[in-house]
């Protein structure tokens, strides 16, 4: 079973400021945070239970290379 994302308003926005952050730090960093961050989003459609509970409501993701959490539900 595939789940589909839907984003809060203020993730694109999140999702840029990081993106450029990374990008300003190292020429091309910006692009590997991005395919990282895309790779997240793919596993979250195909197995969201595969990540742990921030609580009862809420799982959270957490990309490997880079100190950037995601919280769903």
């Amino acid at each position: 079973m595939s789940y589909k994302l839907i984003f809060e308003d203020f993730v694109q926005s999140d999702v840029d400021s990081a993106y450029n952050w990374y990008e300003d730090s190292s020429t091309g960093l910006g692009g590997q945070f991005l395919d990282e961050l895309n790779l997240c989003y793919d596993k979250l459609e195909s197995h969201p239970h595969a990540f742990g509970e921030k609580n009862r409501k809420y799982r959270k993701a957490i990309l490997r290379r880079f100190p950037y959490i995601l919280i769903f539900k």
